[in-house]
């Protein structure tokens, strides 16, 4: 039977368990180290004086080995970013990199397997799983890839960061006709829930992502409404707004 894993990102330094990750992360090193792969040779000559990196070899019953890469991104603290930030460990992104062993250096594609990964707590944030990577050109190398991704990622997460200061003027505008909230994301400003009242009706409502002109049209329009309603306003990253009228239970 074949044996796989994936590249694991490290935890913060403490207790026995960092020091058998710590120990684990050496042994894998030193394992690819040891591949007779000449394009694996060079890409890791580019980039293991990088801080952080990880590497693992991965062994399989019925194709080629391959290796991984954990390539930590952005030379950025995450957590001083956002004001009163949860999060009690180090967020971090990190491209994770494939490559299939060969024994020259043209026999292997031309192009790694590459995806963004990142701590599931970031998502309250910023999500790495809706970013579209860079093309990998013929013939680029790691240390060329890396550079142009890390610009465009900087740029996507100081844009995350300054989304929560206009998030939050939206739900400190809807306290102006609605009310305080009984319920908000002090946070990241992605959830508020509002109670208000147009006659004998009571209305819930909740908004949840951007504050969009689609956001403001709807709960005016709400006053309209011959029954209460929980209208739920979900609003993607990119401005798209998706909403869901249901009655209320």
């Amino acid at each position: 039977m074949g044996m796989s894993s994936s590249v694991f990102i490290s935890s913060p330094k403490h207790s026995s368990k960092s020091l058998f990750q710590d120990q684990y992360v050496l042994y894998q090193g030193k394992r690819v180290g040891e591949v007779d792969d000449d394009r694996l040779k060079f890409e890791v000559s580019t980039i293991v004086s990088r801080e952080g990196l990880e590497m693992h070899m991965c062994s399989f019953a019925d194709k080629s080995e391959e290796v991984k890469f954990a390539v930590p991104l952005l030379d950025m603290n995450i957590n001083k970013m956002v004001s009163g930030c949860p999060w009690k460990q180090l967020q971090k992104i990190y491209l994770q990199v494939v490559y299939p062993v060969g024994r020259k250096y043209m026999s292997a594609s031309s192009a790694p397997r590459l995806k963004l990964v990142s701590s599931f707590e970031l998502k309250a944030l910023y999500s790495v799983d809706d970013v579209k990577l860079p093309s990998w050109l013929d013939g680029m190398c790691l240390a060329e890839y890396l550079p142009n991704l890390e610009e465009y990622l900087e740029k996507q997460v100081l844009e995350a960061v300054s989304l929560i200061d206009v998030r939050r003027r939206f739900i400190e505008a809807l306290a102006v006709p609605l009310g305080r909230p009984v319920e908000a994301d002090p946070v990241f400003c992605r959830k508020a829930t509002f109670l208000s009242a147009s006659g004998v009706f009571t209305f819930l409502l909740e908004h949840m992502g951007s504050a969009s002109d689609a956001s403001v049209l709807l709960i005016q329009q709400l006053a309209s409404v011959s029954k209460p309603l929980v209208t739920k306003v979900c609003a993607a990253h990119d401005g798209g707004d998706h909403r869901r009228v249901e009655p209320l239970s």
